[in-house]
């Protein structure tokens, strides 16, 4: 990876283009648009306050500019101009959110303040269409998952896959409701009640057939609907639990859904009848590692944090634990039976006055063909937690000496099975699943073999990263800091790596 040097930024207002062609980064009032091959300045567009978002239209041609203080939101094309094509003022409703409509880029969704009503402002005949009284979802932080689209991390609110279609919650006369509207037109096509006490989360499964409804934070309850508003299953209960449901996600195939509670249980659902396969817990301070419970657990090095290089050199299954140069220790079960292992894992200390908000599973990542699922919890916010689908079990523990601010899974097919990180250090840490699928021994013992470490430093002396975007092609790494961000450039003849 060759990193660029050191450009400025300043509210995480950092993105490339959908080609991956340009980029662009938030100064105050100034949006810079740049060339994301020469790093050449292409525009700079003056906002009429200060920079709340900023995004390219799916198209990649516009770019929506907002300041929500203002409410005010602008939309400019990205070549040089005189004056945006568009100026939309929200007046007394304010504004809090906007985003572009994914579906054809020709409008404007804009989310007024306490919840008034979401504004569909037509960039092609100036038509203005309302959703009312969308319902106000004080969602916790997502726990630095990043997603594919980000219209779906929306509280209260979840785009289908193809963007044909928005769920939206809102409540009336202390009911809740799904209103599911058709983006072609923004006709309301279907409204239902659900049977929740205050509904908290929805989210559409990848092929659209399927509608999770989770309920308060004081119930564990994920109710499951077809998009007619039939509930096709019982609700999905567990009386174990004490708090309600923090996170959800649907593996990329559908075939499970992942939910994470307040009080740290990974629930995996399965899709025909949304029973739980498996519950794993996350509360468990001490790790105990044995011939059957094997998964690999790495210890990040505070003193060698700073230094560079690969986990390649494995230790035999006989150490149990012996460092590896230059970041992480390494602890392997025991091959024999009977021997076990004890690794202790840092946790937040919380009591009775500890918000929610900082409890709970925060972050659920899939990988792109959903056989890997990365877990944070709020309670262990610098481990990372990997489970398999495939075998039903933990496979890795990932231990480091900040809390993680941002992961996500890389998408192509080569590197599918790699999970990026950072912590906010001078360098970005990579996970690379198992090289080959496991074979029919390993399926029979239900194991599968553990994989393999990695960072990249970042070059630039007092820089941190605090959160990342690839290009569309993976070709370029965007990595934005505190005040600043570079792209990073992947070098084929020394990046590449076999998963």
């Amino acid at each position: 990876m060759d990193f660029s040097e050191l450009f400025k930024q300043a509210g995480n207002q950092c993105s490339f283009s959908p080609d991956g062609a340009s980029v662009a980064a938030t100064v105050g009032h100034k949006l810079v648009i740049r060339d994301a091959e020469t790093l050449a300045v292409v525009n700079v567009i003056t906002a009429v306050d200060a920079i709340s978002h900023a995004s390219f239209s799916p198209c990649g041609k516009y770019l929506l500019v907002a300041a929500y203080d203002a409410g005010a939101l602008q939309v400019w094309p990205v070549e040089p101009s005189d004056a945006p094509i568009a100026k939309i003022d929200e007046g007394i409703t304010g504004c809090v959110r906007a985003i572009w409509d994914p579906l054809s880029g020709r409008s404007i969704l804009s989310w007024s303040a306490f919840g008034l009503r979401v504004s569909i402002w037509s960039l092609v005949d100036g038509s203005l269409t309302y959703i009312q009284q969308p319902k106000v979802v004080d969602a916790p932080a997502d726990g630095g998952c990043a997603s594919d689209a980000p219209a779906e991390r929306i509280p209260g609110c979840a785009f289908r896959k193809d963007f044909r279609y928005l769920a939206v919650l809102d409540r009336v006369d202390g009911r809740d409701f799904v209103n599911v509207y058709d983006c072609l037109d923004w006709e309301l096509v279907k409204r239902f009640q659900v049977d929740t006490t205050d509904a908290s989360n929805i989210a559409w499964s990848p092929e659209g057939r399927f509608i999770a409804v989770t309920d308060s934070v004081f119930e564990f309850k994920v109710l499951i609907y077809s998009p007619d508003g039939h509930l096709l299953h019982p609700p999905t209960r567990a009386a174990d639990h004490n708090l309600g449901i923090r996170s959800l996600a649907w593996s990329p195939t559908g075939q499970f859904l992942a939910v994470g509670s307040y009080d740290q249980t990974v629930s995996l659902l399965n899709h025909y009848t949304f029973n739980s396969l498996v519950d794993w817990s996350l509360e468990p301070t001490t790790l105990v590692l044995s011939r059957k419970q094997r998964p690999t657990v790495y210890f990040e090095s505070i003193d060698a944090a700073q230094l560079g290089g690969s986990s390649n050199d494995w230790p035999s299954a006989a150490d149990l634990v012996r460092p590896v140069p230059p970041a992480y220790s390494v602890v392997t079960p025991p091959t024999e039976a009977g021997k076990t292992t004890s690794v202790t894992l840092a946790a937040v200390k919380t009591d009775a006055n500890t918000p929610i908000t900082k409890l709970g599973v925060s972050a659920l990542c899939w990988s792109p063909d959903g056989r890997y699922l990365a877990v944070k919890s709020q309670n262990k916010p610098s481990t990372i937690f990997i489970y398999s689908a495939h075998t039903l079990r933990l496979i890795a523990v990932l231990r480091h000496a900040h809390s993680i601010k941002h992961m996500a899974w890389r998408h192509a097919e080569a590197y599918k099975h790699t999970l990026v990180f950072c912590t906010g250090a001078d360098h970005l840490y990579l996970w690379h699943g198992p090289r080959d699928v496991v074979g029919a021994d390993e399926e029979a013992d239900d194991e599968e073999p553990a994989g393999r470490t990695e960072f990249w430093m970042l070059p630039h002396q007092g820089f941190a990263a605090h959160s990342f975007m690839w290009s569309s092609d993976e070709k370029k790494l965007l990595v934005v800091g505190k005040n600043g961000f570079c792209l990073g450039f992947v070098m084929e003849a020394h990046d590449d790596v076999h998963v």
